[in-house]
């Protein structure tokens, strides 16, 4: 799986079990079915799904061992869709910030409850330079680490 996008909190707002990851996604994409990646990753808690919906590249979605990031190797249609299942999962209230960035860290967009897939388009293609440098900053730490 290329990773064409990942969702993480800064502030540790996103929080996922392997169970509810499934049972979420499985009912987001009824087209989904689980992918258990442990075969490849000894002694790993990952999951994903893999989704193939009719007329549509077929995509993966992923969560990380520990449960704070996701991630996609979908196009930037499906990371839309992405992006808006995953500010679901965190509730509303919840202090933290959700974010969705390219692999490549050359978009990132700030994901609020209750965002369109407009909005969610709106805000990737207009964070500031500031926003961009950190969503960059904190992908290249991750990725070093």
């Amino acid at each position: 799986m290329d990773v064409t996008a990942c969702i993480y909190s800064p502030d540790g707002a996103l929080r996922l079990e392997p169970d509810e990851f499934l049972d979420a996604a499985l009912l987001w994409w009824p087209d989904a079915v689980a992918v258990d990646v442990r075969r490849r990753i000894p002694r790993s808690r990952r999951v994903g799904v893999r989704i193939e919906a009719p007329g549509e590249r077929p995509f993966q979605v992923r969560l990380s061992q520990d449960g704070t990031e996701l991630v996609t190797d979908g196009d930037h249609v499906q990371q839309i869709w992405f992006a808006i299942w995953a500010r679901s999962r965190v509730p509303y209230d919840a202090p933290g910030r959700l974010v969705l960035v390219t692999a490549d860290a050359s978009e990132a967009a700030l994901l609020t409850p209750g965002m369109t897939p407009r909005e969610v388009w709106a805000a990737w293609r207009g964070q500031s330079e500031e926003w961009q440098r950190f969503a960059r900053g904190w992908l290249a730490g991750t990725l070093a680490g």
